[in-house]
């Protein structure tokens, strides 16, 4: 009977033990919870408050501004190079010393299916007191369009970049001194008398650029592949200034350097100044149409 009893009395202590670990663990997950919900809670208020506070700011909108800044306005952009032709050709000692050529005269005289954002030229007598005089002319008449944020006259060029917006893209205007061979002759533009780079020097030209320049630029290859399509003659007399001797072997060095283009390199500088049609067309097709229409044109093999 009193084993019985000690059994009991032991179960019993078993019982009273297990129910205190049983309270003791509810304790601490009650605890845990408290402090794991607590910790939520304030960590929920940081994320809320710091929520709030970005919200508040509107960086979005500053991101859109900048956005919007940097876009290109290309009727703003082309009506402000248009007054500054229109100036320039209007003084009668830069009209008979100036020669427009580039891709802004292609666009405006040769129907050139991208927008140009500069105005380059040649200088057509080069000499000291002519450099000097377009010089002070040019940065008189463009003074009146905006800022300029840079000038130079190196050796051979005079250069001036234009910002006529805040934000907006700059206009660089460019004159080249050097002798390029080029041949011009006189176009009207809304009854303004230009002198223009003719087709055959422009097309001639764009084959020397194209693998003279420091970096490659995506431009150059666009413009090859119209003027190419559209069947423009050379000029020799630009592959002579520049000391191009055997035009065939020079075009399959053209051909060799396009068909080393990277592809990631072919919308380079040409983003804002083609439509979506014409990218995709420069993404998939621009570098086999160009080699293709080149060999075809001067009989390359291979």
């Amino acid at each position: 009977m009193k084993f019985w009893s000690i059994k009991k009395d032991w179960s019993t202590r078993e019982h009273i033990l297990r129910q205190q670990k049983k309270e003791l663990f509810s304790i601490c997950f009650i605890c845990l919870g408290i402090i794991f919900l607590t910790t939520l809670r304030v960590l929920i208020g940081i994320i809320a408050m710091r929520l709030f506070l970005y919200i508040k700011t509107k960086p979005w909108k500053k991101n859109l501004k900048i956005i919007k800044k940097n876009m290109l306005n290309k009727e703003k952009h082309q009506l402000v190079m248009a007054q500054m032709l229109k100036d320039i050709y209007f003084d009668i000692v830069l009209a008979s010393l100036l020669g427009f050529k580039g891709g802004t005269a292609a666009f405006m005289f040769y129907e050139l299916p991208r927008f140009s954002v500069d105005l380059d030229f040649d200088l057509l007598d080069d000499t000291s007191e002519n450099r000097a005089l377009v010089f002070e002319k040019i940065k008189k008449i463009i003074f009146k369009y905006g800022e300029i944020k840079n000038e130079q006259q190196k050796f051979a060029t005079i250069f001036f970049s234009l910002s006529y917006e805040t934000g907006a893209h700059r206009i660089k205007v460019e004159i080249n001194c050097r002798k390029t061979g080029a041949s011009f002759e006189m176009k009207n533009y809304f009854g303004i008398p230009m002198l223009v780079s003719r087709k055959d020097s422009m097309f001639s030209a764009k084959l020397v650029a194209l693998m003279n320049r420091k970096d490659f630029a995506a431009r150059d290859l666009f413009d090859l592949y119209f003027f190419l399509k559209n069947i423009w003659e050379v000029d020799q007399k630009v592959f002579l200034a520049y000391k191009i001797v055997s035009e065939k072997e020079y075009i399959e060095k053209c051909v060799s350097f396009i068909e080393a283009i990277p592809e990631r390199t072919l919308l380079k500088d040409l983003g804002e100044l083609v439509d979506e049609k014409q990218k995709d067309f420069v993404r998939t097709k621009i570098k086999k149409e160009t080699i293709f229409l080149l060999k075809n044109r001067w009989n390359i093999q291979g």
